[in-house]
């Protein structure tokens, strides 16, 4: 098993990112993300203890449908990582508020934002990948991370740099 030797905020801050938002793709190797999947909504399981321990995570929610916290939910950064299942082959993606950017709902991603920011997932995702119809794609896995006040205080930091071209 992995010693996450390489914290998830260093690989959410060499990520793809937005004046918005960061879209890091493998917030941990692979086989940390398997093994945390198979202990999915039990988090007192030791993978999850060392992974917060390592992680500097504050606390997280399990949910099993794709949706965002409450915009007035606090100012701080949220993760919103995936955790696709493996069998789930539905292409569901996520825009921007603007339509601009397109982020995949795949397996082992995190997306970082700060609970204000919005993204819609379209029509066509909805009614191909729901029984009923419904505003949010069911048995889409997304954990919901807090970072603790280091963590948030570098991330204010990073997404107040240039974008590199």
């Amino acid at each position: 098993m992995s010693t996450y030797n390489t914290p998830i905020l260093t690989r959410i801050l060499k990520s793809a990112r937005t004046k918005d938002y960061f879209n890091c793709i493998h917030p941990v190797p692979m086989i940390d993300y398997d093994h945390l999947y198979e202990q999915w909504n039990k988090p007192a399981k030791p993978q999850w203890n060392k992974f917060f321990l390592a992680n500097n995570i504050e606390s997280v929610t399990f949910k099993e449908k794709l949706e965002f916290v409450p915009e007035d939910f606090n100012n701080e950064w949220m993760g919103y990582w995936f955790f696709k299942q493996r069998t789930d082959k539905r292409p569901i993606f996520l825009n921007a508020k603007s339509g601009q950017t397109n982020v995949e709902y795949s397996p082992n991603r995190m997306l970082v934002c700060k609970p204000k920011t919005r993204f819609i997932i379209p029509q066509a995702a909805l009614e191909s990948h729901n029984d009923e119809a419904t505003t949010i794609p069911v048995h889409c896995f997304t954990l919901w991370v807090q970072f603790d006040k280091e963590a948030n205080a570098v991330l204010d930091n990073a997404i107040k740099q240039p974008l590199v071209p």
